[in-house]
């Protein structure tokens, strides 16, 4: 922000210069695994205790006073400024609020920043450390590969615009009013949006334990067949289908079928519904490896670039957050195809996540296109038997809570195919799974669109107050008074402090020096 746009009573100063004579500017300090001790005295605040704006007080490392005395440790007080030089997002900041004499330090990537409260508001400072312009500096000062981060010096060169003393103090008032007002809508945004959440499942159990369609079952029962008599059908057809493709193999290669080839064929045990809910009568419990084939898909190589940029496309896990799975980022070539143990499956395919703690795993998607997919998930060829494939996405969507908690594995438990076969659901007669297609996707899509509508919302409060402090740090959000003492006086009596304390004090410690930076 150049220092012409501000008010005659402001003056653009780097965020050190703030300090006064008893104040800090330093980086936290160095403390190593093998320093802490868990029944120490001292709390080592970490950078994930530093939220954008507010205090998180989630960590629980110690250390002892004699190790904090050894390693010469920063003792933090309520109402020190602390900005975390590492995302994310990189530079935010909030206040210290925790009291006690010598309780707690900070490690290195937090820098400390202590002012005077009858010079500088704390307050204020905070509030623009987190607002866009200064975001902004911070990024243009950040260096790093892996992990962006800011050095303490470069922080300390920071652009502050700095008003009266006075208008800092109406400006975090009225900061404070409209974030205030701000925060309740807010609050009332997610408060709707949990309640959606709440009924979407709510919506969905009604469903799959028969409730949403009791009605309509009643008045039809006369005209549906029953799921019994579907599972047979669907079983009779699996195996067709697999004895023309063993004939194929056996033809293509010029060899003779053995005798009980046939014998080779099985499907998954059906489950045992003596520990199952309770279904509907006409309804029955099958599992997705009695009704559907389920493929599990793979990567070609990655160095062989003849096997990518292709015309295939191609389904990675990450593409797969329950939806339609309308495009892919990837395609491979049919040389990648055919040099990998992935295949094409049909258009109304279910694939489901199988691997990824907390991110993926147990999301689903509709393939809307041919598609291949990697081996991190596993096709359901749903679209190949008489069952909708919004029937079994919506029961996906409704188990997502337990799906995800499928898996086997120690480093990173996952799912596998026998695993994704042996998922039991409820298989209600065809016509009843079309019906209850048809009442979930006309209800959730009025709770998507709402959903859509509050993120939006939430969207623009968030804008809302970056504007609000983008006028507050241009001098725009309260009135200037012409009785205030100019920033720049009171930046002059912050320099002749600090130079009477240099003149008439020997060498401060380590941690009290701005020179440090």
């Amino acid at each position: 922000m150049s220092s012409r746009s501000l008010p005659s009573n402001w003056i653009e100063v780097e965020l050190k210069a703030l300090v006064p004579s008893n104040g800090i500017f330093t980086d936290g300090d160095w403390v190593e695994s093998k320093d802490q001790d868990p029944e120490g005295e001292v709390r080592l605040i970490q950078l994930a205790d530093i939220g954008d704006g507010r205090f998180r007080n989630k960590s629980a490392r110690f250390l002892t006073k004699a190790k904090a005395k050894e390693l010469g440790c920063t003792y933090l007080q309520a109402g020190d400024i602390l900005i975390a030089r590492m995302p994310d997002p990189l530079g935010r900041a909030c206040l210290f609020p925790l009291t006690g004499n010598e309780k707690y330090v900070t490690v290195v990537d937090v820098c400390v920043v202590r002012v005077a409260e009858e010079t500088i508001s704390s307050r204020f400072i905070t509030y623009l450390i987190n607002s866009g312009a200064i975001r902004q500096q911070i990024q243009g000062f950040e260096s790093g590969t892996t992990r962006k981060r800011i050095s303490g010096k470069n922080l300390a060169r920071i652009l502050i615009p700095l008003p009266p003393l006075a208008e800092q103090r109406r400006i975090v008032a009225k900061i404070e009013e409209l974030f205030s007002e701000l925060d309740k809508g807010i609050e009332n945004l997610k408060q709707a949006l949990a309640q959606l959440t709440v009924y979407r499942q709510a919506l969905l159990k009604h469903a799959f334990e028969g409730h949403l369609t009791a009605d309509w079952r009643k008045v039809h029962a006369s005209e549906l067949e029953s799921a019994d008599q579907l599972l047979a059908s669907i079983r009779t057809e699996r195996r067709r289908r697999w004895e023309e493709a063993q004939m194929k193999v056996y033809a293509d290669s010029g060899k003779q079928p053995p005798k009980n080839w046939r014998d080779r064929f099985k499907l998954p045990n059906p489950p045992d519904p003596g520990n199952l809910p309770t279904l509907p009568v006409s309804w029955i419990w099958a599992n997705l490896g009695e009704c559907f084939v389920v493929e599990v898909g793979a990567t070609p190589s990655r160095a062989n670039p003849l096997f990518w940029n292709g015309t295939i496309p191609w389904v990675s896990s990450g593409e797969v957050q329950f939806c339609h799975v309308l495009e892919t980022r990837e395609k491979i070539t049919e040389q990648g195809l055919a040099n990998s143990s992935t295949q094409v499956n049909p258009v109304g395919s279910v694939i489901l996540n199988m691997i990824g703690e907390g991110k993926t795993r147990g999301k689903a998607g509709v393939l809307k296109i041919a598609a291949c997919n990697n081996q991190n998930c596993a096709a359901i060829w749903v679209s190949e038997t008489s069952i909708p494939p919004l029937f079994i996405y919506y029961l996906l969507l409704f188990r997502y809570n337990q799906t995800r908690q499928l898996g086997s594995g120690n480093n990173q438990p996952a799912m596998n195919k026998s695993i994704v076969e042996q998922i039991a659901f409820p298989l209600a007669p065809q016509r009843e799974q079309e019906t209850i297609v048809q009442h979930l996707s006309e209800q959730l899509s009025v709770v998507d669109n709402l959903e859509s509508d509050i993120d939006a919302n939430l969207q623009k409060s968030e804008a809302l107050r970056q504007s609000i402090l983008k006028k507050a740090f241009a001098g725009e959000l309260v009135p200037q008074d012409p009785n205030d003492e100019p920033a720049s006086e009171l930046l002059a009596r912050i320099r002749a402090e600090r130079e009477v304390a240099q003149k008439t004090s020997p060498a401060k410690p380590k941690k009290l020096r701005i020179a440090t930076i």
